[in-house]
C-alpha cells in the first residue's frame, strides 16, 4: 500500500500496491535507515578517534634519550711565544645528558657539562684548569608546541654543583685545587627525530654561576649547543 500527500490541502490518500512493490519499498526504507545510522556513528566516533590518535602520537611517555652535545658558541684560541704555549676555550665545550619521560610531555634529565678549559706551558711551570657542572632537572615538551610528531620544541630547567679543578706544576712540585659552587640553567630548544632511534638537538641555555677567581673566566651567560642522541622505549 502506498500513500500520496497533497501539498495544497495536506490530504493523504492511500493507494493500493502489489506485494512486490511493498517488498521493494520495505527494503529501500531499511537501507536508508542503515545508511543514516552509519553516518551518525561516523560523525560521532571519528572526531574522538582522531583526537585520541593525535594525542597518542605526540606522547613521549616511556621514552629514553641519551645525547652528546658540542658547544657552538664561546671562543677557542691558542698562542705560542718565546715564553711558552697557551691554549684556552670558553663557554660550553661539551655535554652528556640522559632524559626519561615520566609523563606524555615531562622528562627528568641528568646532564654533565664541561665549561671553560685552559692550559699553559712554559719553561718554569705548567698550568691547566677546567670546569664541570653536574645538573639534574626537568624537560617539558608541550604537545601544543609540536610542529609535527618528529619536531618537538621544549623548555628545561636544572641545577646542581659546579666545580673547577686547577693543577699547577713547577720546581716546587705539583699543586692541585678544586673549588665548588652551585649553578642554575634555563634552556629552550627543539628535538628533531630523524629516525625511530636517532634524534638531533638544538638548544640554547643560560647558565648562572659565580666565577671563582680572577684567573678563571666566569661561564655565566648564553650558550648554544648542537647534539646527537639515541632514543629508545615505547
Amino acid at each position: 500500500m502506498l500513500m500520496r500527500i497533497h501539498s495544497d490541502t495536506g490530504r493523504i490518500d492511500t493507494l493500493p500496491c502489489s506485494t512486490g512493490e511493498s517488498t521493494i519499498l520495505a527494503l529501500l526504507t531499511e537501507q536508508v535507515m542503515r545508511f543514516r545510522n552509519a553516518i551518525v556513528a561516523l560523525v560521532v566516533i571519528l572526531p574522538a578517534a582522531v583526537a585520541a590518535q593525535t594525542t597518542d602520537s605526540l606522547s613521549l611517555q616511556g621514552r629514553h634519550m641519551l645525547a652528546v652535545g658540542l658547544g657552538a658558541t664561546g671562543t677557542r684560541e691558542a698562542s705560542t711565544s718565546a715564553s711558552g704555549t697557551t691554549a684556552r676555550a670558553t663557554g660550553v665545550l661539551a655535554t652528556l645528558s640522559y632524559a626519561r619521560f615520566v609523563s606524555p610531555s615531562l622528562a627528568i634529565e641528568v646532564a654533565a657539562t664541561a665549561f671553560d678549559a685552559s692550559a699553559s706551558v712554559s719553561s718554569a711551570s705548567t698550568r691547566a684548569s677546567a670546569a664541570t657542572a653536574l645538573l639534574i632537572g626537568l624537560r617539558y615538551a608541550p604537545p601544543q608546541l609540536a610542529i609535527t610528531p618528529a619536531v618537538r620544541p621544549y623548555v628545561s630547567a636544572a641545577g646542581g654543583p659546579y666545580l673547577r679543578g686547577t693543577s699547577t706544576s713547577g720546581p716546587a712540585g705539583i699543586n692541585t685545587t678544586t673549588q665548588f659552587d652551585g649553578v642554575a640553567r634555563l634552556g629552550a630548544g627543539a628535538s628533531f627525530h630523524i629516525a625511530r632511534h636517532v634524534v638531533l638537538g638544538l638548544e640554547g641555555d643560560y647558565h648562572a654561576v659565580r666565577g671563582f677567581d680572577v684567573a678563571a673566566s666566569d661561564p655565566t651567560g648564553l650558550s648554544l649547543t648542537v647534539g646527537l642522541g639515541f632514543t629508545w622505549g615505547r
